[in-house]
């Protein structure tokens, strides 16, 4: 099992440090590691270029929602989203150091939500790319490889739609992108919901022993069962009313009746 420590608070600090080394080892031309080789699609042009511009090359090309369904598009989108935010992040502690006079503690003080937002999208492309790629060799019948590809496309798209503001903000998707976006999450929404929804859920194989609840019981008696778990309830088989006098009387106003 891999071991780590901290917390949500420190984590993606830690994370965007690493990514900010790998950026200034891209610009100094060193290799960088393979969870963010979307680093090295920056622009080379970094004076003239905006903030997380990609080099001409990568640029997104679908027209229409089948164009996502080979994935590459929606990984594309991601790792440029990641790199915005990773290149932005460094260019607004550079700001706040050198215009501002801060020191490095304050400006990273400053930019935590910046940092943050760049480590969930570094976080979000691994865990495509690596769904993609389990995908493509996962050790199942087809079918049920339909289903995976379905479950890793619908991933992709969703968070393509969440991160739509970043995306718009660096120019890589354009309005006409988003609903592309949107239609496929729909499609694929539907097509789950009325195809492989239940079974996806009972692919986890809880029992009702682990569940212990009336609801997602295994034959379906939602119901029934919570009638009867209500019956076997001793709060509804004795009566209470000093208990019911002394705490639940007075918080409701009502005066005793002579």
């Amino acid at each position: 099992s891999v071991t780590v420590e901290g917390d949500n608070y420190l984590l993606p600090q830690q994370t965007t440090k690493f990514l900010l080394k790998a950026l200034a080892g891209v610009r100094a031309g060193q290799p960088v590691p393979d969870s963010c080789q979307y680093l090295s699609k920056l622009s080379p042009d970094r004076d003239a270029a905006p903030c997380g511009s990609m080099s001409p090359e990568f640029q997104w090309s679908p027209v229409s929602p089948s164009d996502l369904d080979d994935g590459q598009a929606l990984l594309d989108a991601l790792a440029h989203r990641a790199a915005y935010l990773v290149a932005s992040v460094g260019l607004r502690l550079e700001k706040l150091v050198e215009e501002q006079g801060r020191s490095l503690h304050e400006a990273w003080q400053a930019s935590l939500m910046e940092i943050n937002r760049a480590s969930t999208a570094h976080c979000e492309f691994n865990l495509l790319r690596n769904f993609q790629r389990y995908v493509v060799s996962a050790p199942c019948s087809p079918e049920t490889a339909h289903v995976l590809q379905s479950l890793c496309l619908l991933y992709g798209c969703w968070r393509v739609d969440e991160g739509r503001a970043e995306l718009l903000e660096a120019g890589f998707l354009s309005a006409e992108h988003v609903e592309l976006v949107r239609e496929r999450l729909r499609n694929l929404l539907l097509d789950l919901r009325n195809t492989n929804a239940l079974a996806l859920v009972d692919a986890w194989e809880f029992d009702d022993r682990q569940l212990k609840s009336a609801i997602g019981r295994y034959d379906g008696n939602v119901y029934e069962a919570l009638l009867d778990a209500a019956k076997k309830n001793p709060m509804n088989t004795e009566l209470h009313e000093a208990d019911y006098k002394r705490t639940l009387r007075p918080l409701s106003g009502a005066r005793p009746r002579l």
